[in-house]
């Protein structure tokens, strides 16, 4: 079953946020790859949601790397995915879904 994905505020904010941070560190090429890899997890987890790894149980939540230090937090949810967050590796754990 193929699920619509919605991407959260917060997940809209961070991508924001990385998308900034690539464009002024390393230039539009990059951040284009970044885009595209970005695009093909997406069109992963819309059609296999259990292939990210789950990341807290209790929560249900998965994630997967998008590159490198990159992670994307998602729930599976019966007729849609919700993305949750990015995550960059870099920064502290606690930071991770707030």
């Amino acid at each position: 079953m193929v699920r619509e994905i919605e991407i959260s505020d917060l997940a809209k904010k961070r991508l924001s946020e990385i998308n900034d941070y690539i464009l002024e560190n390393w230039g539009i090429s990059v951040l284009q790859k970044f885009n595209h890899k970005l695009e093909s997890r997406l069109e992963l987890v819309r059609f296999m949601p259990e292939a990210g790894r789950l990341e807290i149980k209790y929560l249900k939540v998965r994630s997967i790397i998008i590159t490198g230090p990159i992670k994307m937090y998602y729930k599976v949810f019966m007729s849609k995915i919700v993305i949750v967050s990015f995550f960059n590796s870099r920064m502290s754990r606690s930071k991770r879904l707030k």
